[in-house]
């Protein structure tokens, strides 16, 4: 599956029709996309995803969530991506269209046409699928007339949406996939992992046998069990179906209330700055990106803190975990010893014993011998024993008090590698996170500080009902929140009670007695799930083996200290996953330890093994690329990560800041097609440039390459 164009018409900065052929030929992979800052770039992505999911958008990739809320919600969102000129002109609507080819369906190969189109007077999107031939329309076209089919057709048959953001993302956010130590994104990555290697349809499948025989058991209860079973499903249906997604529905139209509220309030704060010190709107649009920013850091480091601050016990207790290692190495050694001395002692015995055997062979006085001279004799034979042979004299055994640690070997090997970790790597990453922490808390007083001097420098009647224009806004934006909190509650309290109800409907199924005639199906049913669960378990063993294979290798070809890492691990616990990383000597290696480019690394081959291991065949679209690598982790990811992620590649570079002319000169026998986005006026389009001319093209027309 590729894309053969996308057209975008009057979406954000591209005014009027502007169609872009994406084709890939000769088995170069590669389409390069460039252009400067601000003329189109991240609006190119953001379209395409758009295009896919609409409203469903920010659940592909949380800087998507993030521009929707900066925007004060979706219909802010969606009515300020019409270009501002179309709008003008008195134009309402805009759309994206995406062309893909050689699409897999259930009967052959298709080419179908994506068209998502919003109009801003009637607040409408629209959702259109079809097939580019008419000779060959798509199967169960009535099927497709509804919006929500359409939504499922491209989940199923185009791109799943929990596996979008490792095909569509932003390079430099992509690091956050090898930040796995949180459950909710040890549980994004596992639903993804399961969704990308097709895990997730057998156990479908296992589900739908489960409700099977629930079902089965149901219509074999007696009446009373039947009329308990159905009043406890009536009332868990009605919480499911509709209580429970009311209270959804509230919440979020709270939230989206609130989303324009606090839309309203900054806007009344940017006027309050620009009258008091005379600010442009970009100016004060800056401020308050980099303040939401710092604040996303912010929040993000103190994250890392609470991490560290559960070690700090620990570090603080150096000197008594050393203690403890060495209570731990003596009880060892004298576990050690016991067992030589056991050992020793009955070679010992063996010896006498022989030694008394011969002597008696010799001579008939044995028991004429002095007990006094048979002691001097036994001991002089231990002591030669213990001196000649095993170099161990005779003398008191060391005791380590009687209270006992009982550590096995690998008990004690772990705690030297917590003691190893307190005393390296902990210092370090807990220093430099307070700095980082202390600086950007710093940073955000300042502006903050700017903001509210500059909100304060004047005091006219119009700055005045601003400030109580603000305030309002506040009171409103905390009266909602106080509602949302409750709504919130609520929901909590309706999802545990939907869940005691689950669990009495369990409950209750197992204590039915299945009746004869339905006991064949039962066992069937069972045999059957058992089986495919086992093949689930099998299958996921197979998968997990070889996708850490996968991830081990792609780390091992795009970084240069290739002796770093040595094995890597996933670890899957109930619905959350995580990657391990572990060096030669076995010990596991932090992922907060490894520099940021060494994350990017390790997050780019996670997501090189997941694309390969899917089988999915989907372009792969890179924002930002390569911005924290240096100059040898850069070359291996042009020569073994782009040419083979996938058969179509985009990428989007600042030339000569992302992508270097050294880097681009590597990348050209890679490259299909390349394109700049120009920009005149405010309105960008796609000019096509041959591959070996583009950066001289660039660097003629921007010039912004001095050589």
């Amino acid at each position: 599956m590729k894309i053969k164009e996308i057209t975008f018409y009057n979406y954000r900065v591209y005014k009027g029709l502007n169609t872009i052929d994406l084709s890939v030929r000769d088995g170069k992979n590669i389409i390069i996309v460039s252009g400067n800052n601000g003329y189109g770039k991240t609006s190119f992505l953001t379209g395409l995803v758009w295009c896919l999911y609409g409203k469903q958008m920010e659940m592909v990739d949380e800087m998507y969530k993030k521009e929707v809320d900066s925007q004060g919600g979706y219909q802010n969102f969606f009515h300020k991506s019409l270009n501002r000129d179309a709008k003008k002109e008195g134009i309402s609507k805009y759309y994206v269209e995406v062309l893909m080819e050689d699409v897999e369906l259930v009967d052959g190969i298709y080419n179908v046409r994506i068209k998502r189109e919003y109009d801003i007077q009637e607040s409408t999107d629209t959702l259109y699928i079809k097939s580019e031939s008419e000779d060959m329309p798509l199967p169960d076209e009535e099927y497709l007339d509804e919006d929500k089919n359409k939504d499922y057709f491209i989940r199923e048959n185009i791109l799943p949406i929990d596996i979008a953001k490792f095909f569509l993302f932003d390079a430099e956010k992509i690091v956050n996939i090898a930040e796995l130590s949180l459950t909710q994104q040890g549980e994004e990555l596992s639903k993804a992992y399961s969704q990308i290697l097709g895990i997730h349809k057998y156990e479908q499948i296992s589900d739908y046998l489960e409700q099977l025989l629930g079902k089965i058991k149901r219509e074999s209860a007696s009446p009373d069990e039947v009329a308990k079973f159905n009043n406890l499903r009536t009332q868990y249906d009605t919480l499911i179906e509709i209580t429970i997604p009311e209270i959804k529905t509230c919440i979020e139209e709270l939230k989206e209330k609130k989303r324009n509220l606090d839309y309203q309030k900054q806007e009344i704060e940017n006027s309050l700055i620009e009258k008091a010190l005379g600010y442009s709107e970009d100016y004060i649009n800056n401020l308050r990106k980099e303040e939401e920013e710092l604040k996303q850091e912010e929040s993000k480091l103190k994250q890392e803190l609470l991490q560290l601050y559960e070690w700090t016990p620990l570090a603080s207790a150096g000197n008594l975990l050393l203690l403890v290692k060495e209570k731990i190495d003596t009880e060892l050694q004298e576990k050690w010893q016991e067992a030589a001395e056991k050992d020793i002692d009955e070679k010992i015995n063996t010896i006498i014993d022989k030694f008394w055997e011969e002597y008696k062979k010799n001579t008939s006085d044995e028991f004429s011998l002095h007990r006094r001279l048979k002691n001097i004799i036994e001991q002089a034979i231990e002591q030669a024993v213990r001196e000649t042979i095993y170099e161990l004299p005779i003398e008191n055994k060391p005791t380590s008090g009687t209270f006992k640690l009982n550590y096995t070997e690998n008990q004690k090997n772990q705690i030297e590698k917590l003691i190893n970790y307190i005393a390296t790597s902990f210092k370090e990453v807990f220093a430099k996170t307070i700095e980082e922490r202390n600086m950007v808390e710093n940073r955000l007083l300042e502006i903050r500080n700017k903001i509210k001097k500059a909100e304060a420098s004047v005091n006219t009647e119009e700055t005045q009902q601003l400030r109580e224009r603000k305030k309002q806004k506040e009171n409103e934006i905390e009266n909602l929140l106080k509602e949302i909190g409750a709504k919130e509650q609520e929901l909590k309290e309706l999802e545990n009670k939907a869940n005691k109800i689950s669990y009495d409907i369990k409950k209750l199924e197992e204590k039915v007695k299945t009746r004869e005639e339905f006991k064949k199906k039962e066992k069937f049913i069972k045999d059957l799930r058992s089986k495919l669960n086992d093949f689930i378990n099998k299958f996921h063993k197979k998968k997990k083996e070889t996708l850490e294979q996968r991830i081990l290798a792609g780390l091992k070809s795009i970084m240069h200290k290739t002796n770093l890492i040595d094995r890597v691990e996933i670890q899957t616990i109930e619905r959350s996953m995580s990657i391990r990383l572990y060096n030669s000597h076995g010990e596991e290696i932090p992922k907060n330890s490894l520099s940021k480019g060494e994350q990017q690394m390790l997050a780019t081959a996670i997501l090189k093994g997941l694309v390969e291991e899917s089988g999915i065949e989907f372009p792969v679209f890179i924002d930002s690329p390569m911005q924290k690598f240096d100059q040898l982790h850069a070359t291996n990811i042009i020569e073994h990560f782009y040419p083979t992620i996938s058969e179509q590649v985009v990428i989007f570079p600042l030339l000569n800041k992302e992508l270097t002319e050294k880097e681009y000169q590597k990348l050209i026998p890679y490259i299909a097609k390349s394109y700049l986005i120009i920009n005149e006026d405010g309105k960008s389009s796609f000019e096509e440039i041959a591959p070996e001319e583009l950066l001289n093209t660039y660097n003629k027309k921007y010039l912004a390459y001095d050589k």
